[in-house]
């Protein structure tokens, strides 16, 4: 039998899956594995995580210029939201849309008191560094090139989003949010 041949099909089989997994569900994950280990850098060096989200947010907006699509303005309330989901994924462990709980994006966007159509969120999750601009464009890049979270980044009813990202000792936590 050829096991490689099969590793690669059951491979290609869980990837699409997954893929179908965010696309139908409104929602995307991201997980982009190890950075080297000379890339990655002690929790005793800071990281900007307001500019990462900042660099998120104009990252998308760059990708939905380049579509001709309208820019999606960066609402305070949105941005708590994915905040603090961001930090409720590092301080539980847990990396889902839906929290150990069963709340999930609609639902934490309706409590804290924001009017929408409709909900849709993208997380992902890396190995921390200390550089946001790589960090951001490392998530933006990850997120373009993922179908269900393309699908969430040019749609055309969105008007509003936030983006939240948050860094423990090992791991870089980022949320976004998208409300029309």
């Amino acid at each position: 039998m050829d096991w490689q041949a099969l590793f690669r099909s059951r491979r290609a089989v869980a990837v699409c899956l997954c893929l179908l997994v965010g696309a139908v569900g409104g929602v995307a994950v991201v997980d982009t594995g190890e950075i080297p280990a000379w890339d990655r850098v002690s929790p005793s060096l800071d990281l900007d995580e307001s500019e990462t989200a900042s660099l998120v947010h104009e990252g998308i907006n760059n990708a939905r210029a380049e579509r001709n699509l309208t820019q999606l303005s960066r609402e305070e309330t949105l941005t708590a939201v994915a905040q603090n989901h961001s930090r409720d994924m590092a301080d539980r462990g847990f990396f889902n849309h839906t929290t150990p709980d069963g709340v999930g994006p609609a639902q934490r966007v309706t409590r804290a008191g924001v009017a929408c159509q409709a909900v849709s969120e993208n997380i992902a999750r890396l190995p921390r560094q200390n550089h946001e601009g790589p960090l951001a464009e490392t998530t933006v890049d990850a997120w373009l090139n993922s179908a269900g979270h393309l699908m969430n980044i040019v749609a055309e009813n969105w008007s509003r989003t936030g983006v939240g990202v948050v860094a423990d000792e090992d791991t870089v936590y980022i949320t976004q949010v998208f409300c029309s």
